[in-house]
């Protein structure tokens, strides 16, 4: 597991209409990131409706924020030395 921080998602790149890689972008520049697996965290649906996936409304929405807690990573970085 990689925990990429301050990078937007640009794009899905798609196989078969799925999801195979997110497009992101940082300070580092642009790249595609492959995956078996997406969360999509943004809060907005990105990934799922540029994908073409269908997305619906569960009412009001929270506003969107940039705070988070990350717990654990020194036990991820433990188990997958290879992790930054």
């Amino acid at each position: 597991m990689r925990v990429f921080l301050h990078t937007r998602f640009a794009a899905p790149a798609l196989e078969g209409g799925r999801p195979v890689a997110a497009v992101v972008e940082d300070k580092s520049g642009r790249r595609a990131v492959a995956a078996e697996v997406f969360v999509d965290a943004s809060g907005d649906a990105d990934l799922a409706h540029r994908a073409g996936l269908e997305c619906w409304s569960m009412g009001d929405l929270q506003p969107p924020t940039t705070c988070a807690v990350l717990r654990g990573l020194a036990a991820v970085r433990e188990r997958n030395p290879a992790s930054r």
